[in-house]
């Protein structure tokens, strides 16, 4: 696994091969701790040092065994201590809904790039595989983001623990679509009961991870 300082933007990972280049290290703890970045509190140039990760996952490496080496190499070159701590916060609780469940159990084995949404034709509509109801709030915290601010952390409780395949209406992302999509609007709350569950403000104790210690230049291969 190689480390270098960089300014290029790639982010690309799949079973045979890992490739992040261009990304502050808060970017890289918060795919490797699981952690939205703003949850992840440390020295201001963890946010504009940028970093380039090339790696090589064993053959038939799990997603989990991928983030746990890429853990691993960030303790081993930045010398980097984390600790959690618990703090107030209002988010979002995706829960269970009053409608049935439209999830399907998934049959993609889980590696590495297995968990994706593709977009089926131009409206909004999306393929999503192998998608577990943790990653599912994770995507609608950092990446789904509501235009007049739908901005909080979206926790799992759904209960759920598998890995599901569904279509997924994300009309409410904006404007721009093609004719043929006319002008309907989706809301993230129908986005949401469609599959069967529902999101719910709540406020609680909300997991933020501390960098006890840094090295700004990490140790060479």
């Amino acid at each position: 696994m190689t480390l270098l300082m960089s300014r290029q933007l790639r982010f690309t990972i799949n079973p045979s091969r890992v490739e992040i280049l261009g990304h502050a290290l808060r970017t890289l703890m918060g795919w490797a701790y699981q952690f939205k970045p703003e949850f992840i509190l440390g020295p201001t140039w963890i946010e504009s040092d940028r970093f380039n990760i090339v790696a090589k996952p064993p053959e038939g490496a799990s997603r989990e065994q991928v983030l746990q080496m890429l853990r691993n190499l960030l303790v081993e070159r930045f010398r980097l201590a984390v600790h959690t701590d618990l703090r107030p916060l209002t988010h979002y609780a995706l829960v269970l809904g009053q409608k049935p469940l439209t999830i399907k159990p998934s049959s993609v084995p889980d590696s590495p790039g297995s968990t994706r949404c593709t977009p089926i034709g131009r409206c909004r509509l999306f393929s999503c595989t192998g998608m577990s109801m943790e990653r599912l709030a994770q995507r609608m915290s950092t990446q789904w983001h509501i235009p007049g601010g739908f901005d909080l952390q979206v926790t799992d409780m759904t209960g759920l623990s598998g890995r599901y395949d569904f279509t997924l209406d994300l009309g409410f992302m904006g404007d721009g679509d093609p004719p043929e999509c006319g002008s309907k609007t989706v809301s993230i709350t129908d986005a949401v009961k469609a599959l069967g569950l529902k999101l719910e403000m709540r406020k609680v104790q909300q997991s933020f991870l501390i960098i006890d210690h840094v090295e700004r230049s990490p140790l060479p291969d």
